[in-house]
């Protein structure tokens, strides 16, 4: 026991004095602020946010597909396209509506491509995809495509585009088109609006039912041409739309210019003719028969002429063959190039996917 209390005396004669403990505690507290702390590593700037492009983004293109050996490489059913296509100057806009044909698909079933809009420096304004998925027959050498995308597109400002229709990587399809600015000419609603204008001026075209072997068949020919009403003098305007041979008019049709009394510049309007074999306009000879693709002569042209005072606004040649029977357009060849400016020789009118359904394309250009 009294081993004990002496350690224990001794232990605590040798601790330091309270005040000097608390003396160190500090010190050590001291230290630890005063002591320049190690800086965690700072995290790394954050990416830079891509800016958003303008426009449609493009992707790099695929490489065309390889078509079967000998066959003509895919065309856009032109007479189609110029049909579907909707025009509205009051805002600028263009739309292109419905389905697509093709001509000679690189391979049946599994096609794919788009419609775009591309401006005078080729940059990529509006795209509209288009697909085989439609759940239609299909016809060997005509496919049916389906148009997706907007329905509407930006305001165009005025200048120089191109509508250019893709398909498996080959340009099968154009169709320059010009905006420019004019007044609306409406005095209860002046504006600036966007005038159009195209190939819808120029092109027309009779077509002529297939027979069942694929030939042109005995039935009429029907004339079908485009026409800003605003050249006919407005919307409820009517015109006559001739056919003459040798100064004679041998054929008379006539019709609205427009579709109702507003009529703004560069909007064209798709009308069709079917002719009978009259001696004049006033020619009222019951149950006349039709033209069809054969009986024609040389020098034959189409004239719409406007009621109200006798204007001629357009005229379209005819092509006629040596045989007398309607001629194809040397831009219809099957190996026409540039592939672009191909105008299709056939057309698919229905949605059988049959030859009853296509129609024989004879095309003409407008002086």
């Amino acid at each position: 026991m009294r081993r004990l209390a002496l350690a224990l005396l001794l232990c605590a004669l040798a601790a330091p004095p309270a005040h000097a403990q608390l003396g160190r505690l500090i010190e050590r507290a001291r230290e630890a602020v005063e002591r320049p702390a190690e800086r965690a590593p700072e995290p790394p700037d954050p990416p830079a946010t891509p800016a958003l492009p303008d426009g449609p983004s493009e992707a790099a293109p695929e490489p065309p597909r390889d078509c079967p050996p000998g066959q003509p490489l895919p065309g856009a059913d032109m007479a189609r396209l110029l049909g579907e296509v909707w025009l509205y100057p009051l805002v600028g806009q263009i739309a292109v509506q419905r389905a697509q044909f093709v001509l000679f698909p690189c391979a049946s079933g599994d096609v794919q491509g788009r419609i775009a809009l591309r401006d005078a420096s080729g940059a990529l304004r509006e795209e509209w995809p288009i697909t085989d998925s439609h759940p239609m027959a299909k016809m060997q050498v005509l496919e049916y495509l389906e148009v997706t995308g907007r329905a509407q597109m930006d305001p165009l400002e005025p200048g120089e585009y191109a509508l250019v229709v893709e398909v498996d990587g080959h340009l099968a399809g154009r169709l320059p088109l010009t905006v420019r600015a004019v007044e609306s000419g409406d005095p209860f609603n002046p504006a600036t609006i966007s005038a159009f204008d195209g190939p819808w001026r120029t092109l027309g075209y009779f077509s002529v039912r297939a027979d069942e072997t694929g030939g042109v068949s005995d039935r009429p020919a029907e004339f079908t041409f485009w026409i800003d009403p605003h050249d006919a003098g407005g919307g409820d305007a009517q015109v006559r739309v001739e056919l003459v041979q040798r100064g004679d008019v041998v054929g008379c049709v006539g019709m609205g210019a427009g579709d109702g009394p507003q009529a703004y510049p560069g909007r064209f309007v798709k009308r069709t003719a079917q002719f009978r074999k009259r001696a004049g306009c006033d020619d009222d000879t019951p149950n006349l028969p039709s033209w069809g693709a054969d009986g024609w002569e040389p020098g034959t042209v189409v004239r719409v002429v406007a009621e109200a005072d006798g204007r001629v606004i357009q005229t379209y040649p005819v092509r006629v063959d040596e045989a007398g029977r309607l001629a194809a357009h040397p831009r219809s060849a099957l190996d026409y190039e540039p592939r672009a400016d191909f105008l299709t020789p056939r057309t698919m009118t229905g949605s059988g996917g049959t030859l009853s359904f296509v129609d024989h394309v004879f095309w003409v250009e407008a002086e």
